[in-house]
């Protein structure tokens, strides 16, 4: 019992480090993707863009509107079948728009001429850009080109747009496989005879 009692003990200070500091944020765009007028074209390809970011290093980018920012730690964009990675540092940016009605705009972009994708939504406008949040059905913004691995990236449209962020699913992946060995050690503690 004085060994469940110490792993469980482990197990809790480590979820409590965990909220104390800050850490990794997925946050994914699917849809549709247009993209023409330079070296990758392609017409209405369901795409799904990934960035992980690191919530250690919040920032500002310039606007319109200026926003927090986040800088990506990966940055992944798979189109079809092809898989693109920008070629300059990129950021999950964000900003609340006070407009009526009032809405956020958000983006995946480089934080000097904000290329990239930009998406907006009413629910965006009280997102704080570093919990869980959607999935978030969103409309297209804006684009820019963005320069990748393979070539320039000239987004020119962007449809059934779905926005997530995910706040670090691997810890807690791993949190539940070490609560269900606890489980495990107690229950097969509690089969063997004394």
């Amino acid at each position: 019992m004085r060994m469940i009692m110490s792993a469980l003990a482990l197990v809790l200070a480590a979820l409590v480090g965990n909220t104390a500091r800050a850490s990794p944020i997925f946050y994914t765009l699917t849809g549709d993707l247009t993209s023409g007028g330079s070296s990758i074209t392609f017409t209405n390809t369901a795409f799904l863009w990934q960035v992980v970011g690191d919530t250690n290093n919040l920032t500002t980018i310039p606007g319109p509107p200026a926003g927090p920012a986040i800088p990506a730690i990966t940055d992944t964009i798979t189109i079809g079948a092809t898989v693109l990675s920008p070629t300059i540092p990129t950021f999950f940016a964000w900003a609340a728009v006070p407009a009526f009605p009032p809405f956020g705009i958000a983006g995946f972009a480089d934080g000097t001429t904000l290329q990239g994708l930009a998406w907006n939504a009413p629910a965006l406008f009280t997102y704080n850009g570093v919990t869980d949040f959607g999935p978030l059905s969103v409309n297209f913004e804006a684009a820019g080109p963005l320069p990748t691995d393979g070539g320039s990236l000239d987004i020119t449209g962007a449809s059934s747009l779905v926005f997530t962020a995910v706040d670090e699913p691997p810890a807690l992946a791993l949190f539940l496989v070490g609560l269900g060995a606890v489980g495990v050690l107690a229950i097969k503690r509690r089969a063997v005879p004394v």
